[in-house]
């Protein structure tokens, strides 16, 4: 059997990038844990059977293996994720082929703007950290029409969270939602690699959701990453109701102090908090209120002075298991449709765009499929599907 001539160090990085031990590997191509150790260190080859289904098995194209050295693969953006203040591993290959697919799209985006006369977005790098986050907050809501009268009017927080993101695309900032990596349901996204990430841009502004979240969660995501692109500040976010602040990045600090001054405004939420009822009272009216986790208002509640600190940690010990509940799969158990799925896992806005392109002639319908995701037969289908 002939042996193929791949590098040790490509083989060695390639494992430690997808975050598989020697013994994983080993039992996934059924050989001995010494004979990845052995093709580690150069001392044997494996078949280029064995190599190929390596490379499948950590994600990396088949012709890495065979490279002098490890390629570079940069995130250009901050990694400004911590678990308990602590900076957390490296990213695996489903973010970066996640990532890698938001700026492709974001790069597309902006050229089409660049076409259509489309100059800089003026709420992109409106404010900076020396502002106060409630001013940061009420001017998202005033771009985004977000109004105590429209909240009311929404069904609950499902019905909230979806005209959200219909106002944020209105407003010129593309919002993907998904929980695996394409549409392969075989590579699902972990919520605690990463929660969200922003790609902040002049006229193509885009936020990324990690929808495998809780979905009281998800609408506190899309509300930091707005605070990002008002920033104009990149980044990867992995940022929760954590009990302190304290050895967290100051950025994200401050976006998750925006978020929360987005969603439950200091003013009507003082004028609604009831000091003869319990926090956990106080917490079930105003979540419905405000269409928020209970967690929130508990924080809210803390961060205004309302509660002692105590109290917020004995109620995070009791909600935060609730808050990280994961919604239900995608897909089944009569989810989402397919053009559904595709439509919120590319952005509405980004894919009328490529389609409007390419059924009009001006793109071919298979580089329009590359973008989105999609065979090119499907892609009529899905131009109905957006119009409903």
């Amino acid at each position: 059997m002939s042996q193929a001539l791949v590098t040790a160090e490509v083989i060695r990085w390639a494992r430690q990038r997808a975050g598989a031990t020697i013994d994983a590997v080993a039992d996934k191509l059924k050989v001995e844990p010494a004979d990845v150790n052995a093709w580690e260190s150069g001392d044997t080859l494996p078949s280029f059977a064995k190599a190929r289904d390596l490379a499948k098995y950590l994600r990396v194209p088949f012709g890495y293996l065979f490279l002098d050295r490890p390629p570079g693969e940069e995130i250009a953006i901050p990694d400004l994720r911590r678990i308990g203040g602590e900076p957390v591993e490296s990213l695996g290959p489903d973010f970066r082929d996640v990532y890698k697919d938001a700026v492709a799209k974001q790069d597309w985006y902006r050229d089409f703007q660049r076409q259509h006369g489309v100059e800089h977005l003026p709420f992109v790098g409106s404010f900076t950290t020396d502002d106060d986050p409630a001013e940061v907050a009420a001017d998202m809501r005033a771009v985004l029409g977000v109004t105590p009268e429209w909240r009311r009017a929404t069904a609950n927080w499902e019905d909230m969270f979806r005209d959200m993101v219909k106002k944020t695309e209105a407003a010129g900032v593309l919002v993907l939602r998904n929980s695996i990596v394409g549409n392969n349901t075989h590579r699902p996204l972990s919520v605690q690699e990463f929660r969200g990430f922003a790609l902040t841009d002049p006229i193509a502004p885009l936020v990324f959701i990690n929808s495998a979240d809780a979905q009281a969660a998800q609408i506190f995501s899309l509300a930091h990453e707005l605070g990002h692109i008002w920033l104009a500040i990149s980044a990867i976010s992995n940022f929760g109701l954590h009990n302190a602040a304290e050895g967290f990045d100051p950025v994200e600090v401050f976006c998750n102090r925006v978020a929360a001054e987005f969603l439950v405004a200091r003013a009507e939420f003082l004028a609604l908090w009831n000091p003869q009822l319990t926090l956990a009272q106080n917490a079930d009216a105003l979540a419905r209120e405000f269409r928020v986790s209970g967690l929130v208002i508990a924080r809210r509640a803390l961060d205004l002075g309302r509660i002692p600190r105590a109290d917020y940690l004995a109620f995070y010990q009791q909600a935060a298991a609730e808050f990280a509940k994961p919604p239900e799969k995608e897909g089944k158990g009569g989810g989402p449709d397919f053009y559904t799925l595709s439509r919120m896992r590319n952005s509405p806005t980004f894919a009328r765009a490529v389609l409007n392109e390419a059924l009009e002639g001006r793109m071919l319908l298979r580089d329009a499929g590359q973008l989105l995701s999609i065979k090119p037969d499907k892609l009529k289908q899905l131009a109905r599907k957006l119009e409903t």
